[in-house]
């Protein structure tokens, strides 16, 4: 089983939501234009535009250990 959680992550210059969602992307996620999606839709984001200094919440599945 896979939980959903979330990292709140500062904007480094030469960030974009490519390399971010490269970095926190897992399996569980359909593909990485979904994940991308999801991070925009988690940061009410219209465009692609990142701002360097300001933070971003990005979601991330873990699997549960039991």
């Amino acid at each position: 089983t896979y939980y959903k959680y979330y990292a709140n992550i500062e904007i480094q210059p030469g960030d974009t939501l490519w390399s971010i969602a490269e970095t926190y992307y897992t399996d569980e996620c359909l593909n990485l234009r979904s994940y991308i999606d999801e991070i925009k839709k988690t940061n009410n984001m219209c465009d692609d535009k990142l701002v360097s200094g300001r933070y971003l919440i990005v979601p991330y599945y873990k699997a549960c250990v039991e």
